[in-house]
């Protein structure tokens, strides 16, 4: 294939994908988990200017440093809008960025066709893209560890005389990547590079690296964040963040959630390296068996990468499937260069080729069993769907079928390039049919909008509001939505005791009707309740002399 002459194909898929990424930003509202706490987070630091500790309902929340909420603080500042899209802005500029630097480190170590193919790979995994359109903190740290990674390369394999210049912005990407996210940010890229030395058996490169510059950076810059964090809350604040939320995080036992086994991420990595899983397996293969000799420094980079990532994140107690983005660049350039090799090859094996053909009649088949998937769902959460959406459904579905038909009619007449540009295709219009269907579709279900709308129309402006027992989720959507901050409520004995004082106004985020029977047992009336599909209701008490 000459990648001068017919790589525009490739260009194209890329320049679709980085589109896709800002389309559609406010096409739904917040959404539990994360969306509603990291949103009200940057907006208290737009308005309050207390840029050293994150706040939520005018608490300190120091699950992570400022960066990323300096990050939404100035889109909601240089927009002068407070609104879900812009709170998205910041999540869709870092994934694109993101994106590019995959494409930096692909085109470094095997050129610029499989760069492309790279970032086009990860940027249409299902859970890049879902972290793309979310607020939430991981897509700067995916960011910021990708060009760590890349700076690296490019010191590592570059120039004698620049070699300091990219270790330098190595430190650089990597102290950005702790303001976002602690030490994880950190400790990805430095396992990385430290793995890929070893087994080069060339660990004489860290003393050749001169990382005084970069680290005295670092520990200057976490010095003055440390000191900022002191003189706020004292040692108190220190132990949230370094103990609880860094330390405790990792080994078990901590008082954090999403505890869950070490397997966990070999069950959840297919659904959310989807579609591409199918080749992975391939790719493995590939790169683990027949390794080109010109490439075997950077076959072992991208193993030590995947394999050094996987393990630490699996060994941490506290797991979720997001928290893999930042190695996904990894098994997206290994599916790259498989398919690189699968197009050149004269002699490929039926693994290989069936393993292609598989990839390509799952999105086949996924584009003709949309409809039914689409009605089965909807009957089974109860759901109404209406005569457009069936119509709507239906051109998705026709799309994505039949570009996936052309690309399986293409690998049948050895027309790999256009092969992969329809099957790419269809990826995209998967995409869009979870981005301009599927996300409104869902929206009334899952947005807290409606009941925002409601509690405003029945609470006189002025009135104080209280928040019983709230979650973190219940702390953020309300001041977010309305620009009242609920007081907060943790016992009864203090619901008593206002009631006594003044009539009052109680919000509650519920699970299984467990704080409505309190309020209704304190003698407190409910105005509305709301059942949601989340398995949580939400619900406005008053008290009777009002």
């Amino acid at each position: 294939m000459n990648w001068k002459k017919d790589g525009y194909e490739y260009v194209i898929l890329f320049a679709l994908t980085v589109l896709i990424f800002f389309l559609g930003l406010g096409n739904r509202d917040l959404w539990t988990p994360d969306e509603p706490r990291v949103a009200e987070i940057g907006r208290e630091m737009a308005l309050e200017g207390n840029y050293v500790v994150p706040m939520l309902n005018r608490k300190p929340f120091l699950e992570q440093p400022p960066l990323f909420y300096l990050s939404l603080a100035f889109a909601y500042r240089i927009t002068g809008r407070v609104e879900d899209w812009v709170a998205r802005i910041p999540s869709a500029f870092y994934s694109f960025l993101g994106t590019f630097a995959v494409f930096l480190i692909g085109r470094n170590l095997f050129g610029t066709k499989v760069g492309i193919l790279g970032a086009f790979i990860l940027a249409t995994c299902l859970e890049y893209f879902r972290v793309s359109r979310w607020v939430i903190v991981d897509s700067a740290l995916s960011c910021f560890i990708f060009f760590a990674l890349w700076a690296f390369l490019k010191a590592y394999f570059g120039h004698e005389g620049s070699k300091a210049l990219y270790y330098f912005l190595m430190c650089i990407f990597s102290t950005l990547a702790f303001f976002v996210k602690g030490f994880i940010g950190v400790a990805i890229p430095a396992l990385t590079v430290i793995s890929f030395l070893i087994f080069e058996r060339n660990v004489g490169e860290i003393r050749r690296m001169k990382l005084q510059y970069g680290i005295t950076v670092f520990l200057v810059s976490l010095g003055i964040w440390t000191w900022l964090l002191y003189k706020e809350g004292n040692v108190e604040y220190l132990k949230i963040f370094f103990v609880d939320n860094n330390l405790l995080r990792f080994f078990p036992g901590g008082t954090s959630g999403h505890q869950n086994p070490f397997y966990y991420y070999f069950l959840e990595f297919p659904s959310a390296f989807f579609p591409w899983i199918i080749l992975f397996f391939p790719a493995l293969v590939y790169v683990f068996s027949k390794s080109p000799q010109h490439e075997k420094k950077a076959l072992l980079f991208l193993k030590c990468y995947f394999i050094s990532g996987f393990v630490l994140l699996s060994l941490a107690s506290t797991k979720r499937i997001l928290y893999m983005v930042p190695i996904f660049p990894s098994a997206a350039l290994m599916v790259a260069l498989y398919l690189d090799h699968f197009f050149r090859s004269e002699n490929r094996t039926l693994m290989e080729t069936s393993f292609t053909y598989i990839h390509s009649g799952i999105i086949f088949a996924l584009g003709i069993g949309l409809l039914p998937l689409v009605i089965f769902f909807s009957n089974k959460y109860g759901t109404d769907l209406k005569g457009e959406d069936i119509l709507r459904i239906s051109i998705f579905s026709f799309a994505i079928a039949s570009l996936s038909a052309i690309s399986i009619f293409d690998l049948r007449r050895l027309r790999f390039k256009k092969s992969i540009f329809f099957s790419g295709m269809a990826h995209f219009s998967f995409l869009l049919f979870l981005l301009f269907w599927v996300s409104p579709y869902i929206n009334p279900y899952k947005s807290f909008k409606p009941f925002m709308e409601k509690v405003l129309k029945e609470i006189p402006k002025g009135e104080p509001v209280y928040a019983y027992k709230p979650d973190e989720t219940l702390r953020g959507f309300f001041p977010f939505y309305s620009g009242i901050y609920p007081i907060e409520v943790k016992e009864e004995n203090e619901i008593r005791s206002s009631l006594r004082n003044n009539p009052m106004y109680v919000v509650i985020r519920d699970k299984n009707d467990v704080l409505r029977k309190e309020l209704l047992n304190l003698g407190l009336k409910e105005v509305f309740y709301v059942q949601r599909a989340d398995r949580r209701s939400l619900a406005l008490f008053k008290s009777y002399d009002r």
